[in-house]
């Protein structure tokens, strides 16, 4: 059974749709008091059911009683002494986060939404610029839910963990050990570790040309010089040797390995031999 809702300041297009409603006990003056909050998408409304009892623990059970009656309440009660009713007995009031069921979100026009229904990389309208309409993904809701620390209570520890479990469904985050990680920062971190573990040096003889398989370890860089731009691309041979390649025309070589051919040059940088590649050539 749902309550009666018949509110007559009620407009969807300003309150948007309900989509439930809780029971909370406030206290006025000697009484402790009891308030249905009906969620909308867009404000909260607050009503007066009655008097509760001047006793707390014989309040609580009358709140019960009624919880256990109308199931449309949900599984539990609320409480908010603060809730007076100083606003009147019927009022709309904005959106108050820590009162939603954890796996709502709490926020934007999609409050309400039960986040474990949302697909994250459903595109929504945001805005229209002069450089046309721009669409964001709707993982971004779910990202600013996980990484949100303001809501520090239970309810808010739940919906952050809904969020980064929804997350963790799209393959968006990945658990390692206790953590989670992005699949780039995981792949960083492997690049890292790799990069860790290879051998720098001087390899091979100075000036010789050679045949090499290497793949691209990590993202290259570049810097601005007087001649035009240089690109920096820090290679890795099957033997785990490092190469650096240095000039205007970075080698088309990704992170598989693949069959070069090279000039070999002796270097240095910062007191530390390197070993550079020079006039590369793929096969």
């Amino acid at each position: 059974m749902t309550p009666d809702l018949n509110i007559p300041e009620y407009n969807p297009e300003i309150h948007g749709e309900p989509f439930g409603a809780k029971l909370v006990i406030g206290f006025t003056n000697v009484y402790y008091t009891l308030w249905r909050i009906t969620f909308f998408n867009k404000v909260e409304h607050v009503h007066y059911l009655q008097n509760l009892s001047m006793d707390f623990s014989a309040a609580k059970i009358k709140a019960q009683v009624m919880l256990t009656a109308n199931a449309y309440y949900g599984h539990a009660y609320e409480v908010d002494l603060d809730l007076k009713g100083d606003s009147g007995h019927s009022f709309f009031r904005p959106l108050a986060p820590k009162r939603y069921a954890p796996e709502l979100l709490a926020f934007s026009r999609f409050a309400g939404t039960d986040m474990r229904t949302i697909d994250p990389n459903e595109t929504y309208f945001y805005a229209a610029t002069r450089y046309g309409v721009e669409y964001k993904k709707m993982a971004g809701l779910l990202w600013a839910t996980y990484l949100n620390t303001d809501e520090a209570t239970v309810r808010g520890l739940r919906r952050r963990a809904i969020a980064r479990q929804q997350l963790v469904n799209a393959g968006i985050l990945v658990k390692v050990g206790r953590k989670y990680f992005t699949p780039e920062q995981i792949k960083k971190q492997g690049i890292r570790q790799e990069r860790e573990a290879a051998i720098n040096g001087h390899h091979e003889a100075d000036g010789k040309r050679i045949e090499l398989l290497v793949k691209r370890l990590g993202e290259p860089f570049s810097f601005e010089t007087q001649y035009g731009t240089t690109y920096v691309v820090t290679l890795i041979d099957q033997n785990n040797r490092l190469f650096k390649y240095m000039g205007a025309n970075p080698p088309d070589i990704k992170d598989e390995f693949v069959q070069v051919k090279a000039t070999i040059k002796h270097d240095a940088y910062k007191g530390q031999h390197e070993t550079k590649l020079q006039r590369i050539k793929t096969a």
